[in-house]
């Protein structure tokens, strides 16, 4: 699995890329050739494979992702209500909280062993 860095770099890329196609779209739509030459020659200036963007784009977004639950039990452990976790969140404070509480029982069940199954209820 690709470092983040790694993963922001080939974003990055993949949004420059993007940008300089999409550009030359519109400044060829608009008659504006030379400036459409421009943004073309940008863009076939970089290598982009919209497949690994793609992996490292979902790669990154589960890595994520799967971290919410321990940044959602340090907010909670910090005195952060539901309410404010729901609003970083933009969610519903209901679902948010739901959600966790879902999590901690699938935990409970699954892994009574796991370390933080107290710290994960004291959040609760």
């Amino acid at each position: 699995m690709p470092t983040y860095s790694q993963m922001f770099d080939t974003m990055r890329s993949w949004n420059a890329w993007n940008g300089a196609d999409y550009g030359g779209r519109v400044a060829e739509a608009e008659g504006r050739h030379s400036t459409a030459q421009d943004h073309r020659a940008f863009r076939d200036a970089r290598t982009v494979d919209p497949l690994h963007v793609l992996r490292t784009t979902f790669e990154l977004i589960e890595s994520l992702h799967a971290g919410r639950w321990d940044i959602i039990t340090e907010a909670r452990n910090r005195g952060a209500t539901w309410d404010e976790v729901g609003r970083a969140m933009n969610q519903r404070t209901e679902a948010v909280r739901c959600e966790y509480a879902a999590m901690v029982d699938w935990v409970a069940t699954h892994r009574p062993d796991f370390v933080d199954l107290g710290r994960y209820r004291a959040a609760l």
